[in-house]
């Protein structure tokens, strides 16, 4: 009997830890939409594919070539999400734009389901992406 008792105890003990390890991740998506990885699903040049990731403060973009895997452009930087419609982005390094280093942009964006869309505009340049999610 003690040990029927003990294996349901545990069995109880080991769902409300699963149950709350969903909720701890679900909380995080809820807290940070942007945070996660995202593909490039706009027109790019054939055989290249991009590639954006956020933590919670920083992003970093590349786009590679799908065949060879050479990295064609690359960037990095800070993030501060500034409303439910908007966030800017500070990139600190990029290559080989380096004229991109330093500035900041606003970028306007939504999330429908996994993809992401945003609109902005850097050093002179209009941009308008869309990303879907990478699970």
């Amino acid at each position: 009997m003690l040990m029927k008792t003990l294996r349901l105890f545990l069995i109880f003990v080991a769902t409300l830890c699963l149950v709350a390890s969903f909720t701890t991740d679900k909380e995080k998506t809820t807290e940070n939409p942007l945070k996660g990885t995202w593909k490039a699903a706009y027109d790019l040049p054939d055989g290249m594919y991009g590639i954006k990731s956020f933590t919670d403060t920083h992003f970093n973009w590349y786009y590679a070539n799908e065949f060879s895997g050479a990295i064609q452009s690359t960037g990095a930087g800070t993030y501060k999400i500034t409303s439910d419609s908007t966030f800017t982005e500070r990139v600190e390094a990029a290559n080989p734009i380096f004229d991109y280093v330093g500035n900041t942009a606003m970028l306007n964006y939504k999330i429908v389901d996994d993809t992401l869309y945003t609109r902005f505009t850097l050093v002179d340049h209009r941009f308008a992406e869309k990303w879907i999610r990478v699970q």
